[in-house]
């Protein structure tokens, strides 16, 4: 069964985890074990439902690096015609992509050219796909820790 959860930083810098709605009001807010609390909206990210390698949580707004193998060719295009395995080290923000419908790791403009818009499907790191050579970690969240982008 698929978690649907959320996590919210409240003003004082405390995250929340639970469910995440709007009051009347257009407050922010998370309903978790420890009653309901306004965060901050810009704040709110979703659990994608998957886990890193370390088994954290990874939430939209994290900050991940990813080590991982794709087809490559001399142009650095995700499908070449010309296929090798490439080596790629990637830090970027886990973001919602509401065009595609799908959690992607946008990174920061750079070499490797991965899809038109400097994404990678999060999905990618699935353990349902089950690529041993793959790993994921969660280093930050883009609010605290924005400097690692």
């Amino acid at each position: 069964m698929r978690v649907i959860k959320f996590r919210g930083k409240t003003s004082r810098g405390n995250w929340l985890y639970g469910y995440y709605s709007k009051n009347l009001n257009g407050d922010a807010f998370i309903l978790c074990d420890k009653g309901e609390f306004v965060v901050e909206e810009e704040t709110v990210g979703q659990f994608t439902g998957l886990l890193d390698n370390a088994d954290k949580e990874i939430y939209e707004g994290d900050i991940v690096y990813c080590e991982c193998e794709w087809f490559t060719s001399s142009e650095d295009n995700i499908f070449p015609p010309e296929k090798k395995w490439k080596i790629g080290k990637i830090t970027g923000e886990v973001i919602w992509n509401q065009d595609d419908l799908q959690f992607e790791i946008k990174r920061p403009s750079g070499k490797l050219k991965l899809l038109s818009n400097n994404t990678i499907p999060l999905a990618y790191f699935s353990k349902a796909w089950n690529r041993s050579n793959d790993s994921i970690v969660v280093i930050g969240n883009i609010n605290d820790n924005p400097e690692l982008i």
